[in-house]
């Protein structure tokens, strides 16, 4: 959808689907959206907290933390994906947080995740159900794009556990020549590499089982997949160090030109498109461009 057709009625709408997967009846703080029926594109976008800066190319992202009964710093995301000028509905568990495998409180951290991950999925396909664009749009939005060339003869694996995201990416990697296929954890990703080695791997870093860096880390012990360059996309905080270790790096959201520039580069196609900068979605290559 255009950032122009939200409306007060479409807001509250998704809202209120939030608020009934998120809190049980008549328990926890719900947010409400208190707009008059008339208010301007420029005061519903108010309602968000998180509003995008105006500053170089990035996609834009408008988002407030509605939290749910566990948990209060889950949000509502409205943003632009891959496809610059078209918005969908998102929700960020925002729990990207590491904790140490021997912290005290680890297995309750752990299983509150899982529930914000079900929550989430949950929300999404009340919305979806309800005719409220989500992250699935992106995958029509894909298949809709013409082909742009033949076959590159280079193969790409895509490990995102946002299935959504994943296949809309895999879609338009193939509309542009490349040979891709989606898993959707980490685990998975492991073993899709050994078992047929990709040219480049295209890696969420925060997902079930193993996140990114864990499996950059696994490709990185192991004499055959050390040099198998490693493209890290993250919507959560990730430290310099965490980048260094990746072939490349991507913010999310980040659009489909930026993604195509980085992959381009990291498969030694520079001519094909222009050097990533980084300014557009955090993006760009890690300061050694070395594997992972």
């Amino acid at each position: 959808m255009k950032l122009e057709e939200l409306t007060v009625d479409l807001l509250k709408k998704v809202v209120e689907i939030y608020n009934r997967k998120a809190y049980p009846a008549s328990s926890g703080k719900k947010k409400v959206v208190d707009l008059p029926p008339d208010a301007s594109l420029e005061e519903i976008l108010d309602f968000f907290e998180e509003k995008p800066s105006g500053k170089g190319e990035g996609l834009r992202r408008y988002a407030v933390a509605l939290g749910n009964i566990n948990y209060p710093r889950m949000k509502l995301v409205f943003q632009e994906h891959l496809f610059p000028g078209e918005f969908c509905f998102v929700v960020d568990t925002h729990d990207q947080m590491e904790m140490p495998p021997n912290a005290p409180d680890i297995e309750a951290w752990l299983a509150l995740k899982q529930t914000n991950r079900r929550l989430k999925m949950e929300i999404e396909e009340a919305w979806e159900e309800a005719g409220i664009p989500t992250q699935r749009m992106l995958l029509e939005l894909a298949g809709k794009v013409q082909a742009k060339r033949a076959s590159r003869g280079k193969s790409i694996l895509v490990a995102d556990d946002e299935e959504s995201l994943a296949h809309a990416t895999v879609e338009m990697l193939r509309k542009h020549g490349y040979e891709a296929c989606a898993v959707f954890d980490g685990e998975a990703a492991l073993e899709a590499v050994h078992k047929k080695m990709p040219d480049l791997l295209v890696i969420d870093n925060e997902m079930p089982k193993l996140s990114g860096m864990k499996v950059i880390e696994a490709l990185g012990k192991d004499p055959e997949t050390r040099t198998l360059p490693v493209l890290l996309m993250t919507g959560g905080p990730i430290s310099l160090s965490e980048k260094e270790r990746a072939s490349g790096f991507l913010c999310k959201p980040f659009s489909e030109k930026l993604l195509l520039s980085v992959v381009h580069h990291l498969l030694g196609e520079e001519k094909e498109g222009r050097e990533p900068s980084g300014r557009e979605g955090g993006g760009g290559l890690a300061p050694d461009e070395g594997g992972s």
